[in-house]
């Protein structure tokens, strides 16, 4: 056991260095283990690097789809002062890319993001078709056949996309593109229209889907090799939202109607639960809006006299844990909507504030911050929501003024050791210290 010397805002780390040679990667394990000391309560210090995700600096509004565990968001974003033309983007490496379109205006935009940074979504020709893109480097690569209206909605890590396409009978298909080859998901007898959402690690999809003789509901699906599975059955009104999925095949969504209550469906055993059944607020509605991987759920279950709502983390069984508001709106009530959960179990999303409008929120070790106190003030923003949170604890919110920012914690690494080392070297002791901005 090495000895272990501390200072005031820091976390010393001793070790065992074993031809250890990527430090920077040692670093990012670090920044996922020790995020949670920038969010011990509200401070007027600077905990968050805020970087707008703009285009163009006189540009009016952006949106950010995904922000994957390297650090890296796509998304649309306007490429001059009005909101008439935006173009998909990619920011890595502390830069924004214009991926551009297919020659077409107007809305343009990226809706997946992979962990190798290889991006789909859906831009326009000058005829105003749109067509599904991937985009690896380079210039964006048309997925689907001529005079096919088509969209991508997300890949995975092995490079399989999935998404919807107008067919030669008309119908809206949903579709995975693998190994350079498109196939259609939708049923063959063109009974329905299908979209796919989102694709797992494992190749499995959710999607919505409606019948053609009755288009006014959408019900969700779920598909695992080759096999369709309802979550739901086929209706025509008030049906299923579904949200996100994880890569164990659990799906979470709301479903219901007037009133809808948040589902966990596990698409591999087709086990349906409702969330509000076992929650302090059974039957009076709400939604599940995300799931990680160790299936941990956030969403939000309306209090039963007065509709508000108030955010849960649903950890399996009866264990549930709900959010307080870091300052109650005027009314009293305690409203907040949690939209977004990591591997570590850290919550963002937004609560309304004693003002009235709505904050930004992160929650972590049983604490809530209001987002807006963890920024300098000189920004001059007002963030009200927290859109996305990254396995490292890297944020997206979003501004009132419908503008999206990368907020990435302030740390630092620094390492010490005694003597010299040389390659190779078995065994030398070596120490760490993160330290946050307090």
């Amino acid at each position: 056991m090495l000895p272990v010397r501390r200072r005031p805002g820091s976390k010393v780390i001793g070790g065992i260095l074993k031809q250890f040679r990527n430090l920077a990667l040692l670093a990012g394990v670090l920044l996922c283990a020790t995020v949670a000391l920038l969010w011990a309560g509200t401070t007027a210090q600077v905990m968050y690097i805020a970087t707008p995700l703009m285009l163009v600096s006189n540009g009016e509004y952006s949106g950010v789809s995904v922000l994957n565990n390297q650090g890296q968001a796509a998304g649309w974003a306007d490429t001059g002062p009005t909101d008439n033309i935006r173009h998909p983007f990619l920011y890595t490496g502390g830069s924004m890319i214009d991926l551009g379109t297919f020659g077409g205006a107007s809305w343009n935009g990226a809706n997946g993001l992979n962990n190798l940074g290889q991006v789909v979504g859906a831009a326009l020709y000058t005829d105003n078709e749109q067509h599904a893109f991937l985009y690896t480097g380079g210039g964006l690569i048309d997925l689907t056949p001529s005079n096919s209206a088509s969209l991508a909605n997300a890949i995975n890590d092995s490079g399989q996309v999935v998404g919807v396409l107008t067919n030669a009978a008309g119908r809206h298909h949903a579709f995975i593109y693998s190994g350079g080859t498109l196939t259609e998901l939708g049923a063959t007898d063109n009974t329905r229209n299908t979209q796919a959402y989102s694709i797992n690690a494992s190749g499995e999809i959710w999607g919505l889907a409606n019948n053609y003789t009755a288009p006014g509901g959408a019900y969700g699906w779920f598909y695992s090799n080759g096999t369709f599975t309802n979550m739901f059955a086929p209706c025509t009104s008030n049906c299923s939202s579904v949200k996100a999925m994880n890569n164990n095949g659990q799906v979470v969504g709301g479903v219901g109607g007037n009133y809808s209550y948040p589902f966990l469906f596990n698409g591999r055993t087709s086990a349906m639960t409702d969330l509000s059944a076992a929650s302090n607020y059974p039957g009076f509605g709400g939604t599940a809006n995300a799931i990680n991987d160790n299936g941990q759920v956030v969403g939000y279950l309306l209090e039963a006299d007065t509709r508000y709502e108030v955010g849960f983390i649903y950890s399996g069984g009866a264990s549930y844990t709900y959010l307080n508001a870091f300052a109650p709106a005027p009314n009293g009530s305690n409203w907040n909507e949690p939209q977004t959960i990591n591997i570590l179990g850290q919550v963002g999303g937004r609560a309304l504030g004693s003002d009235g409008n709505w904050h930004g929120f992160v929650y972590s070790n049983g604490a809530m911050t209001d987002i807006n106190t963890l920024v300098s003030p000189t920004l001059g923003v007002n963030f009200h929501n927290v859109g996305h949170i990254n396995d490292s604890g890297l944020l997206v919110a979003t501004t009132a003024n419908s503008v999206d920012y990368l907020l990435t914690p302030v740390l630092s690494v620094t390492s010490t050791h005694g003597g010299s080392f040389t390659p190779g070297q078995q065994n030398a002791a070596y120490t760490l210290t993160v330290t946050n901005a307090a």
